[in-house]
Order: structure tokens, then sequence, then C-alpha cells
């Protein structure tokens, strides 16, 4: 049990020591059985917490030694114990308010006996650290626009799948509404899924233009799909990452004065490094079957156990054979036994990979990753790389991701390359044109920073570019070749959830709207009964604004933050969220068990990244209240800094019956 906070205080040169009176440890409610048992406690820190570190020490343990049973239960996770509880600390945050989180296992094991700690005293050690404070965390005026730029204007809705350069017809444009090409604006940042942790140096808050190049036929512009692939590492090794929510990636249209165009990136910059060859990746990865109803992460629908050998060709263009690749497979199954998975890599055997049997009924599948240095990279007639899997017969399994790392030669085969390089600094791009009369290189845009271009010196068939850093992603476009167009998706009203006030609670509809009537008759009781402010918004305004109109459960987290963040004092932090919509655990709805559903009349889900076990596979709404700067990657240690709840309804009857009872 915990005694009061004490506020002894010592000053010892530089550190500060808070001492706390005895705790008394009850083991009537930790128990010494066959899980780690942990005592917890969360102490509030004063205002300046951010300018120390902190450790915790336990002074004048006091232990008692287990008894038979207890001794028997722990067996299988004490061997490892140490002589003394390791006490780890964490600093975190709530509702802008400082905590200190200490976690120790209270067992310990001296020689081959275990004692279970009965009551200590905690010194909390507190020590000056210097912190480098970043503007950007303390302005929320000048972190997000007090208006949307979807507040005024004729705005139109296009989608795109994959990276790429795409290109808008004057034909295009005018079926759309535009008729002065030159007037023609787009907005946004497409589809790759946000990261889960919030950084407000790198994080968009509203659209931001998006320069394009324009000439006779159009315009042009590098859209980003659903498949993000993270920055090589210093042996030129990415890896992919799906939006999970999604199956279009979006950008906006409008017209205007003084579009924004291209500008020059690298005046003045010189280089002497050539590069001539860059990183690159290819992918096989098919989102058809899950194991399991829950989790993010999907499975081909070919069942090894049917046939089990399967054959994978993958696009190698323009590979440098003697530079070695990185083969990683990504394979699960369901097996009673452990079993081999064995790769043929264009006709040359690999070492095999074990996945591990099924441990119990609490999982559905074992999943294993296994990356290969690769030698032989093509088949003789460069068709490419040929993968063979070959697993045990009659045995359930399925292929998850099949990833390729190779070095390719920087040479404009295709219409378009996108690239970046692990080398950081300034270096020299030398791109072989192939011939192609009018090549550019695209240096792509981040927050605040838009897409420009990187000018070189053609010299024949010869494009060399200077770089100020090799490490930021490019794009070598040849601007006369044909491209696909984005799909219309529609016009869209103008909105301006930015210019919303301050609010107790938020309630979020999906994007049909036909929850809307009963979500306001909800809000209406709320300002009449408890004097609270509140707003009901629609889950595609919320897309729109906060992750580039295409679905992503962290626009959620985002624009709560925004409110959050904007909150001068207490009262005016929002208090609560309401999802107010049912949700799917498949929330892009491929499998046959939600084909079928209509994603307009559902609010998304957040999911774990396990999807193979039925007690760690889990759908958490709490993510949506992670409101501080820097959580979300690290859900056990981040607070919640709101109440969340969901009304799972897909009717306006249900949601009726719903507000009636809440009422």
């Amino acid at each position: 049990m915990r005694l009061k906070l004490a506020i002894l205080m010592f000053l010892c040169a530089a550190m500060t020591v808070v001492a706390q009176e005895f705790t008394y440890v009850d083991w009537n409610v930790l128990k010494a059985d066959s899980f780690p048992a942990y005592y917890n406690e969360v102490i509030p820190l004063e205002e300046d917490y951010n300018d120390y570190r902190y450790e915790v020490t336990l002074d004048y343990p006091e232990y008692k030694q287990l008894t038979a049973k207890e001794t028997k239960d722990v067996a299988n996770w004490a061997e490892s114990l140490p002589s003394e509880p390791l006490v780890t600390t964490n600093v975190t945050v709530s509702r802008k308010k400082g905590f200190l989180d200490v976690s120790f296992i209270p067992i310990v094991k001296r020689g081959k006996t275990c004692y279970k700690l009965m009551s200590f005293k905690m010194k909390i050690h507190r020590q000056p650290q210097f912190i480098k404070r970043n503007s950007a965390l303390k302005s929320s005026s000048s972190r997000y626009v007090e208006n949307s730029v979807l507040a005024q204007g004729r705005w139109v809705k296009i989608g795109i799948t994959a990276d790429g350069v795409y290109r808008l017809t004057p034909s295009d444009l005018q079926k759309m509404g535009f008729r002065d090409v030159s007037r023609v604006k787009l907005f946004g940042y497409g589809g790759h899924v946000q990261d889960e942790k919030i950084n407000a140096d790198t994080d968009f808050d509203d659209l931001e233009e998006v320069p394009l190049y324009r000439d006779q036929r159009g315009v042009l512009f590098y859209g980003k799909g659903l498949i993000s692939w993270s920055a090589p590492d210093a042996s030129g090794k990415s890896t992919h990452r799906s939006n999970t929510y999604a199956n279009q990636a979006c950008y906006f249209l409008t017209e205007g004065d003084a579009p924004l165009s291209i500008r020059v990136g690298n005046e003045g910059v010189t280089a002497t490094e050539r590069l001539t060859t860059v990183p690159s990746n290819t992918l096989y990865k098919k989102e058809e079957y899950s194991w399991y109803s829950a989790g993010r992460t999907f499975y081909e629908s070919f069942n090894y156990a049917s046939s089990n050998t399967r054959s994978y060709l993958l696009e190698t263009i323009d590979a440098v054979p003697s530079d070695p690749a990185q083969l990683t497979i990504s394979f699960s199954a369901n097996s009673s036994s452990a079993f081999s998975v064995t790769p043929t890599v264009n006709g040359e055997q690999q070492t095999k990979f074990t996945i591990a049997k099924v441990p119990s009924s609490y999982y559905a599948a074992m999943e294993t990753t296994k990356t290969y240095q690769v030698k032989s990279l093509l088949k003789k007639d460069n068709s490419g790389t040929q993968v063979i899997l070959t697993s045990k017969q009659g045995v359930d399994a399925r292929l998850s991701y099949i990833e390729l790392n190779y070095v390719r030669h920087l040479k404009l085969t295709t219409p378009c390359l996108s690239f970046r390089h692990h080398k950081s600094g300034k270096a020299n791009f030398v791109i072989n044109t192939n011939g192609r009369a009018h090549v550019q290189l695209w240096r792509l845009g981040r927050r605040g920073e838009p897409m420009a271009e990187m000018k070189g010196v053609l010299q024949g068939t010869t494009y060399t570019v200077p770089v100020d850093d090799a490490t930021r992603e490019y794009v070598a476009v040849d601007v006369d070749a044909d491209y696909p167009s984005p799909a219309y998706i529609g016009e869209i009203p103008n909105q301006n959830l930015h210019a919303l006030s301050f609010a107790d609670m938020v309630i979020i509809i999906p994007a049909s709207g036909e929850l809307y009537a009963q979500a306001e008759r909800l809000a209406e009781a709320h300002r009449a009964m408890d004097g609270m402010r509140v707003h009901v918004v629609r889950a595609d305004m919320v897309y729109n604004e906060f992750s580039s109109g295409t679905p992503d459960a962290t626009a959620y987290r985002r624009m709560m933050k925004m409110f959050y963040d904007r909150a001068t004092n207490e009262s005016d932090m929002p208090r609560y969220l309401l999802l107010f919509g049912d949700g799917v655990w498949d929330n892009r709805m491929l499998t046959s068990a939600t084909r079928g559903l209509d994603p307009n009349q559902y609010l998304l889900c957040y999911e774990s990244q396990n999807s193979l076990s039925h007690t760690s596979s889990y759908v958490m709404e709490d993510y949506f209240g992670l409101l501080d700067d820097g959580e979300g990657a690290s859900l056990k240690e981040n607070k919640v800094d709101l109440g969340i709840g969901r009304f799972p309804v897909t009717s306006e009857r249900q949601a009726q019956i719903m507000v009636d009872k809440t009422i």
C-alpha cells in the first residue's frame, strides 16, 4: 500500500534527492505466479520536469523468502532474476503535466533462493539536463493555420494508388470543370501512412501546395501512393510500409492566381563525388487473406497446403549483377510442428529457414522473416529475379511478402525513376538519360519546403546534377513521356475544421453523414444539460484536412491534437472524443467477410501490428488520445489525454437508441 508522498528534499551538489515514506508491498494484489509480477507507480512531477533526468533507488528494502508453492509458480521465469530489483523509470506526459513512471519486479534471487520485497523507501534522484528547445514546439499559432485552404474556392479530389509521375491533360482538367490550365493548383501530400509518433517539425498540418510542371500537354506532378519505403541504411537496405487504412491516395485540385512553380533547389551547389548507381528495391505483396480477424497484416491467398512450391518473378531493372542484393522473405504457417521453407533464387538454392510450431490454441499461425545476401541476382535473359519457395507438403502456409533490395544503374530506362542514396552530403548524380532529350531531376518536397528542380549539365546522354544531400528523395523525369492520369473522385464542398473553436467534446461520424442528426441531437443534449462545447464532424472532412483526403486513423488524433495544443489552460483542453460509428478490424475491407461493406458507413480502427495471436492482437481506441509531442511510438508508456468512447452503430435507428439511452 502506498503511504502519503513525502516532501523531503536534499541538495547534493547539482542533484536533488526526493525521498518518500516507506512503501509496503501488498502481495494480496501482486502475485508470485507463472507470469512476472511488476510493481508500478506513477509520481507527479513539478512543472519544470523537462529540465531534469530522473533515477530511482530503493533504500532499506525488506525481503521475505518465497513459499515452496510460490517458488514453483515462478520457476519458469525466475532463473535470470537479479539479486537486487532493477528499477526502470520513464518520464511521461498527460494533459501537459509530467509524471514519472517507476517499474520493477519485486522478486529477487540470491543463490538458489527467491525472495519477495515487502517494504522499501523510494528515493528519486533528479539531475539537471540541457534541453535544446524547438520553437515549433512552443507556438501553436505557428504550428496550425487559422483556416484550411479548403475553406474557399472550388475543390476537386483526385486519387492514385502508387508512387510515380502523373499527367493531367487539358481534356482531363476540362472534364473536372477547370478551363484555364495555367491557373490550376494542386494540394496535398498523398497516401503514405502517417507516422504514429507525431513530430511537430516534419508532420504536415493543413494541405500544402505542390508545384506543377506545365507544358502544352497539361501538367505533371509526382504523387505518393499507398506503399512507402524507409530511407536506405548503410548497406542500401530499405523496408516497405503499407497504408493499412486506405485503398486510394488523394490530392486536391483548385484554381487561383499565382500557382506555385517549381523553383531551382541547387543554386550554388558544387560537388566532386560521382554517383552512377543507387540503392533500389522491389516488392511482391498480395494482401488477400488473414489468419485471424484482427491486426494489420494480410497474406497472399495462395495456400501452400495445396501445392508446396510456388515461383515468383521480381522486376530488377538495370540491376548491377556484380553488387550483392538482399532478399527478405516473410512467411507464415499454421503447423503443429516446426517446419522449414527453402528459397531458390535464380536456380541457386539458399539455406532453409524455419517457421516455429503454433505454441497453443491462442495463436492462429506463426510467422518468420528471413533476409539473405544474394549473389546471383539476374536471370540469364535479364528478365528479373526468380524466387521459388518450397515448403513441407500439406501444411497450411502463406506468404506475407518478398522484398528485394539491390543496386541499380542510374539509367532512365523507364520514363521516371525515383531514388535516394544512403550517402549523406554533397554529391553529383550522374544519370544516363538513355537518349531521352528532356530529362529533369526533381527533389521531392517535405513540410514547409516544396518540390524543387535540381539543375544539371547534359553532355551527350549523361546528365550530371549536383545536390547538397544525396539522402533526400529524388525523381528523374522525362517530361516528354506519357504518364497515367489520376482518377477523378469528385468535387468536395468547402470546409474549415481548423477554424473551429475550443471544444470539450468532439463527435466524429462516418463519411456517409447518415448519423449526423442523431449525433447532433446528442451534442445538443450535452450543450444544454452539461454546458459542454461540442463539435460534430464527418470522418471524410477530418481526412481532408489532416491526412490529405486519404483515410488514416492518425488523422483523428491529429485533429484532436490541434485542439489540445491550442489550449492555453486546462479548461480549454478537449475532454472527450466520441467515435459515433462502428468500426471493422479490416479497415480496407479486403477479406471475404468484409468485402461487401461500405467504408463510408464506418469509422477507422487502430489495430495492433500483431495479427496472429488471440491475446496480443487488439483494437485500441486509446491511441486517439495520445496528444503530447513525441507520443505514439510507445503505447505502453504514453498516457491518454482525454476520454474516448465509441457507439458501434451503423444505422440511424441504432444511433437513435443509443442517444435515447444516453440522454
